[in-house]
């Protein structure tokens, strides 16, 4: 889910923020599908409204994101380049366990140390889930229409609710003209 508002942040905000805080030295081989926060609440009114009882639907971009296209998304909203090497998901998945391994054993995390990137968020990139959305599109009328104004709208609120750290905030603020 990508939008403004989310405040714990999900997964999806997780790498986003992660990516604004230069907290990822690599990107890594993985893909993700991506909804808006916005056509996701319509898609929900249009499930109460036109949706089957004991229907599933699914809202998603119909085509799922590369780590690697997101972080180019991200890097032309933000002006914050995107790392250059590439590692695979599985050494990833093991330095994440390692991470995760090294905060809780030292106690870092009661000094509000976090992993890098957490092993929830790699385990879920790692099984490269396939979604299929035509079922909301075909029976709820459901549009999609992209996720980069979602994604913008997300940096934005990120670093308006202090979200990212301030050599971030500079080099936005310079990319969208409002610092100079």
């Amino acid at each position: 889910m990508v939008g403004p508002g989310d405040g714990r942040p999900t997964p999806t905000g997780e790498v986003i923020v992660n990516f604004l805080n230069r907290n990822y030295p690599c990107v890594f081989e993985a893909y993700m599908y991506l909804a808006s926060i916005h056509g996701a609440a319509k898609a929900h009114v249009s499930a109460l409204t036109l949706g089957k009882n004991g229907e599933r639907y699914i809202y998603a971009e119909p085509v799922p994101y590369t780590l690697n296209q997101l972080f180019k998304i991200l890097e032309n909203i933000s002006g914050i380049k995107k790392p250059k090497l590439v590692i695979p998901i599985n050494l990833l998945m093991l330095f994440s366990m390692c991470n995760e391994l090294i905060v809780a054993i030292f106690g870092l995390g009661r000094k509000g140390c976090r992993p890098l990137i957490s092993f929830e968020v790699v385990r879920y990139l790692s099984l490269q889930c396939d979604y299929v959305s035509e079922k909301s599109k075909r029976d709820l009328g459901c549009v999609y229409s992209g996720i980069e104004n979602e994604i913008r709208e997300s940096v934005d609120w990120y670093i308006r609710n202090g979200y990212v750290k301030k050599s971030s905030r500079v080099r936005y603020y310079k990319k969208i003209g409002k610092l100079k």
